[in-house]
């Protein structure tokens, strides 16, 4: 297994910080490799497609992966986009069994965000797993995938114009099944510390320690310089019954 962490040259800034909070909040987790379509940051396990649209970047940095054997075919990964990184520690033994039960069941796709009840399919040590049944079918939330379905997945998302992650996240190829758990497994805010390119300021309560508190640091000023744009936003919004 493998952590793929997605970014873009617009969040780049966060990787460094990003990294070290993965190795903060969880001892001894898998490699990590960080894909993005610039690459301008100092961690050196990387790997970078200079495609504008989210699925056309993801693709050529899976096949570059998989061309030189960074990646198989068969292997599972956590896709991790880099504003999900989590604000306590990880349980990684429950993270492997949640991957041997989907590599038993298909191996296609669990979310870890808890998304809720839909028909139970199994129990895996205490966590429930369900079908998952959303509009967001492939949601970016942290998931378990496996390499083949994620590029079957963006393949089909591709054929179907739907290039940017929200539409990738509705995206659902026609017959394949998805799983999701019935509590968090992974321990980050929904929607991540950014939310529309902005902060999401809810996600800032939770970063009180080590290479989190400093990420804080760094949203703040990003909130100050956002604060024009959300008060506009505020003066524009239209009144109720308007």
């Amino acid at each position: 297994m493998k952590i793929l962490v997605c970014t873009y040259s617009g969040n780049e800034k966060y990787i460094d910080l990003c990294v070290r909070i993965l190795d903060e909040r969880w001892t001894n987790h898998p490699p990590i490799i960080v894909c993005s379509d610039r690459g301008n940051f100092v961690f050196e396990n990387k790997i970078v497609c200079k495609k504008r649209d989210w699925v056309l970047m993801m693709e050529g940095c899976l096949r570059e992966l998989l061309a030189t054997n960074r990646i198989t075919i068969d292997e599972q990964v956590i896709v991790l986009l880099e504003d999900h990184v989590p604000y306590a520690s990880v349980d990684g033994a429950a993270i492997e069994r949640l991957a041997g039960f989907l590599q038993q069941h298909g191996n296609t796709y669990l979310n870890l965000s808890g998304h809720g009840a839909d028909q139970l399919v199994g129990c895996e040590n205490g966590w429930h797993i369900y079908n998952l049944e959303l509009h967001t079918f492939s949601s970016l939330h942290p998931a378990i995938w496996s390499v083949r379905h994620f590029m079957e997945t963006l393949a089909f998302a591709r054929e179907s114009g739907a290039l940017d992650p929200w539409r990738f996240e509705r995206t659902r190829i026609p017959g394949s099944v998805h799983f999701t758990v019935d509590k968090v497994a992974w321990p980050s805010v929904h929607g991540g510390f950014l939310f529309r390119g902005m902060v999401n300021v809810p996600a800032m309560k939770f970063m009180q320690i080590g290479s989190l508190k400093r990420l804080r640091r760094l949203l703040l000023w990003k909130f100050v310089l956002e604060l024009p744009k959300r008060l506009l936003g505020r003066l524009i919004a239209p009144t109720p019954g308007g």
